[in-house]
Order: structure tokens, then sequence, then C-alpha cells
């Protein structure tokens, strides 16, 4: 038998989040750029937020068209992993400006993480959601 998630608000919620990660990090929640053109260390850390926000978005626009539920199981697990990703990649393994004050240290790198929990806990309630919901026949 198939189950059906009953509350498929965490799997929309999956896609604006994955949506807001990477339409954000390239327009408002950026790094700076510098007065002649060239960016600092951390434009590669807002390039890993815009692969894993595009990552993510495609595997929960797929998770709401699929219907089959091991397959959103998995992509809601992928999403998981993605958002975790988000949070603690920029600043840990990928570099960031050394001054504090620079734009990626007090815009973008809050941004990416607030934004990838948000990814952690939709994608864990809608995977307790799925596990929880009544079969369906």
């Amino acid at each position: 038998m198939q189950k059906r998630n009953a509350f498929p608000i965490a799997a929309y919620a999956l896609v604006a989040l994955s949506a807001l990660l990477a339409v954000g990090v390239l327009t408002f929640a950026g790094p700076c750029v510098h007065d002649d053109g060239t960016v600092g260390a951390c434009y590669g850390a807002s390039r890993v937020l815009v692969g894993l926000g595009a990552c993510a978005f495609v595997a929960s626009v797929v998770r709401v068209l699929v219907s089959n539920v091991t397959v959103q199981r998995v992509l809601t697990a992928l999403v998981l992993v993605v958002g975790a990703a988000a949070a603690i990649l920029p600043g840990n393994v990928v570099p960031l400006c050394m001054m504090a004050a620079m734009r990626c240290n007090a815009i973008m790198h809050p941004f990416g993480i607030a934004v990838g929990a948000g990814m952690v806990l939709a994608s864990a309630a809608d995977l307790v959601l799925s596990a929880r919901s009544k079969d369906v026949r």
C-alpha cells in the first residue's frame, strides 16, 4: 500500500526555501563586489550557496510532482542534507572575508544559516508527517 502525505505544506515550504536560498544569494543577500569590479574570497561561498539552493530546488519540485512515497522520502532526505550543507559550509569549509563588518559575514553567512536551518526543519517535518500519514487505498 502506498502512503500519501496528508499535509503537503512542508513540501511546498521546501520549494520556497530552496528558491529563496538560490535567488537570495544572487540578489539581496549576496557578497560584496569591490569598486574595481573584482570579487573577494567570499564569492566562492556565494556560488556554493547558489548551487546548493538550485540542487535543493530541483529535488523539492520533483518531490512535489512525484507520487511514489519512497521517492518522495529520498528527495526530502536529500534536501535535508543540502540544507545542512548550506548552513555549515560557508565560513567553515569555504572561506569568507576576514572582516566581520563585510557583507558576506554580516548578511550572506547568517542568511545561509537561517535558510539552511529552515530547510532542515521543513524536511524533518515532512519526513515525520509522511511517516505518520494514514494508509491510502
